[in-house]
């Protein structure tokens, strides 16, 4: 594994007393007091103080866009209403010499630190003092190591290696991807960490460090954005997002009898000869009038010996049909084992009964597009050895009407016939050059979905 180390040393501005003060203030005393900000890093930086022995003083740290309005008066009420409470002023100051750490910040970004000398009445004794400084930068470049219509792989190659990074692939529409706030997108990272370190992941286990890869699945038709944070070890995202917006590579995917109805879009697919599957996605659903779905795939006429038809060379209504009269049957002997009967006895409406045996379109909708792959080879084996040639599709949504019969009132079929296209599957399968990918180094893959 190849790892650079790029240290960005950060542009370090301190002003001293010779900065106009923040505002005139009465002193009582006046104390010698200089300070300035050392060993600036990602995440954290120190402030090295001189100050008398015995001085006390006051010190606090802002993020620059947060300073306006700060200023020592209020500062002073602020604390003095802490001390109402039973605080002690003793206990906001520091005293002496010292350098004083400020950890926990976050990278490339600008802070301001606010200096000034205060007794325990809470009377200042010097002008205060402005110090101001950026933390180290931290930046990773993502790209496409490998795309496939079902799978990516993600180079990430991040700027240092003293901090670890986490990656998030999200998925939705291309709209979407290509709008949405980072916020929003650092509010997802955010919990996901939270998930992983809850179920008793290190830090170490969920960061990755140096440059390494992001291996994760996907459908043909996913728009993809990848995102990368370096997080500290506590857990904090501590930098900007980097992002990679992409969709899947489509070589290799052919589309077969692409069909779409009122309510259902669907086709049979092949992929790069050593994949057959196909796609399902109920487009919408009467909310008044639900129906209730059914589909099945039958190779070379293996659906005779189940449905009694080969639905290849049956009409579609035949299909249809037969997928409605198998939900009948599975109604009916529902209907009729004693343990269910108590359950049928609440039912109000038809409907009612045939939503205990089967999934609605609206199940279906909410789910999204499904993808559903095949191996080749098992087919090929439920088949006898023969080569897979004609292949049907069938999709129904049933209903059912008031004397319990179910009937099909909407459906589509998908087939293909492979000989005519002079297409084939690989029985046996040569094995894909793979990049390997060493284990430390690989995030962990998630998906979300938005």
């Amino acid at each position: 594994m190849r790892s650079r180390i790029i240290i960005a040393i950060a542009a370090l501005l301190v002003i001293f007393s010779c900065e106009k003060p923040i505002e005139p203030i009465q002193r009582t005393e006046e104390v010698s007091l200089s300070g300035k900000i050392v060993n600036v890093g990602l995440t954290s930086f120190d402030v090295q103080i001189t100050a008398p022995e015995a001085s006390p003083y006051y010190i606090a740290c802002y993020k620059a866009e947060d300073f306006k309005g700060v200023s020592v008066s209020g500062i002073i009420d602020d604390i003095r209403r802490k001390t109402d409470l039973g605080a002690a002023w003793a206990s906001f100051l520091k005293v002496g010499n010292q350098t004083i750490t400020f950890p926990s910040l976050y990278s490339n970004t600008k802070y301001r630190v606010v200096l000034f000398g205060m007794n325990a009445s809470g009377e200042t004794t010097s002008e205060p003092m402005i110090l101001t400084t950026t933390t180290q930068s931290f930046g990773a470049s993502a790209s496409l190591e490998s795309s496939t219509p079902f799978s990516f792989t993600i180079e990430v190659d991040p700027d240092r290696d003293d901090i670890g990074w986490f990656g998030v692939a999200f998925t939705g529409s291309a709209s979407r991807l290509d709008t949405i706030d980072d916020e929003l997108l650092l509010t997802y990272i955010r919990y996901y960490i939270g998930e992983d370190s809850a179920s008793g992941a290190t830090y170490e286990e969920i960061a990755k460090f140096g440059h390494g890869f992001y291996s994760g699945e996907c459908n043909p038709d996913d728009n993809l954005l990848f995102t990368v944070v370096a997080i500290d070890k506590n857990l904090r995202v501590v930098s900007g997002l980097t992002k990679l917006r992409f969709d899947p590579s489509q070589e290799g995917l052919q589309i077969f009898d692409e069909k779409r109805t009122s309510h259902i879009h669907s086709f049979i697919y092949a992929y790069d000869h050593k994949e057959l599957g196909v796609m399902i996605d109920f487009t919408g659903y009467d909310v008044a009038y639900p129906g209730f779905p059914n589909n099945t795939i039958s190779f070379n006429g293996d659906s005779k010996s189940y449905y009694g038809i080969d639905m290849y060379k049956s009409t579609d209504l035949e299909c249809a049909t037969a997928l409605a009269s198998e939900l009948q049957a599975q109604l009916e002997a529902a209907m009729a084992n004693p343990a269910y009967s108590s359950y049928f006895a609440q039912c109000q409406t038809p409907e009612d009964c045939l939503g205990l045996v089967a999934y609605t379109t609206q199940n279906f909708y909410d789910n999204g597009k499904i993808w559903y792959r095949l191996s080749p080879e098992e087919v090929m084996s439920s088949l006898d050895g023969n080569s897979i040639d004609e292949v049907a599709f069938p999709i129904s949504i049933n209903r059912i009407d008031g004397n319990l019969h179910v009937y099909p009132y909407e459906y589509c079929v998908s087939r293909v016939r492979f000989s005519e296209l002079d297409y084939s599957f690989e029985t046996s399968p040569t094995k894909a050059s793979v990049k390997v990918l060493e284990k430390q180094n690989t995030s962990k893959v998630r998906l979300v979905r938005l």
